[in-house]
């Protein structure tokens, strides 16, 4: 999780004003839950791609290591009609591998 790194709120008091305006009351705690749940499905999703690299490469892979050489890759997506395009920048051979990973799954059955 230190590669997600969840900022959460040490305190318990809220804001009582934004901008000038007063904010309406919620849930106490809700902000942490939201946070903690939201870093738990990105780490899901980090574990996953890194499971697929080791299996294409035959090499480990850390989390820090997935964030540094391929997160971190300019990516551009376009959207044309129902279809997504994603375009890399030059360092795209890590995604390649990911992309050949993905091709190698199978979905749920039945």
């Amino acid at each position: 999780m230190s590669v997600v790194a969840p900022a959460l709120s040490s305190t318990s008091r809220r804001k009582s004003h934004y901008r000038g305006e007063e904010i309406r009351k919620r849930e106490k705690g809700v902000c942490n839950q939201v946070r903690l749940l939201l870093a738990g499905f990105g780490y899901q999703i980090m574990h996953v791609q890194r499971a697929l690299l080791e299996r294409v490469t035959g090499t480990g892979w850390s989390l820090r290591r997935l964030a540094e050489r391929v997160l971190r890759t300019p990516v551009r997506f376009t959207v044309s009609g129902r279809r997504i395009t994603m375009t890399t920048g030059g360092a795209s051979a890590h995604w390649r591998m990911l992309a050949r990973g993905l091709a190698t799954l199978h979905g749920p059955s039945g």
